[in-house]
């Protein structure tokens, strides 16, 4: 296929296998924009299978950490699964995990054919602390409040038989 087969003025949907023939057909030229993609539990097991070559180890709690999200707050916010210009998966590896693993769909933004060389500077972004987003919010005393919560949460989850997967970012905001 060509780029002009494609319509990209809406999710392309990837809820089979066959999802790798497109996947080839933007790796080996890709857009200049990300492209929106509707990726299936399956189509995102097959990517996982086929292009994740040299990513870290695979976190069990991040993937935790990705599940609930996916289940209570996930959004189309712009960030990307990255792949090289050798269709290697460059980053995404944890939430594809997670979507496998809960069994769901996700639309996400997805990048092509970035260069195999920007594999050490990428994810390298500063995270938003817990103060940072209670700050935010216009919250007094941001750094007390968002111990206090943090610790609230906590408390909490290890009742209950589990530890803070669930401190997201909006969970946090929500509480302060």
């Amino acid at each position: 296929r060509r780029h002009a087969d494609f319509d990209f003025t809406k999710p392309l949907v990837w809820d089979t296998p066959d999802c790798l023939e497109e996947f080839a057909t933007l790796t080996s030229n890709p857009p200049l924009h990300s492209v929106v993609i509707h990726l299936s539990p399956t189509a995102a097991e097959q990517l996982l299978l086929v292009t994740n070559k040299r990513n870290r180890v695979l976190s069990p709690s991040w993937v935790n950490r990705m599940k609930f999200q996916l289940e209570t707050s996930y959004a189309l916010t712009g960030d990307t699964l990255k792949f090289s210009t050798k269709g290697e998966m460059i980053d995404g590896q944890h939430r594809l995990e997670a979507a496998v693993k809960l069994g769901k769909d996700i639309i996400t933004h997805v990048v092509f054919g970035l260069d195999d060389t920007i594999f050490d500077i990428i994810d390298q972004g500063k995270r938003r602390s817990p103060s940072d987003i209670v700050y935010l919010r216009g919250v007094p005393e941001y750094v007390l409040v968002a111990a206090a919560v943090g610790w609230a949460v906590r408390m909490q989850e290890r009742s209950r038989g589990n530890w803070a997967h669930n401190l997201t970012a909006r969970r946090i905001g929500e509480l302060s």
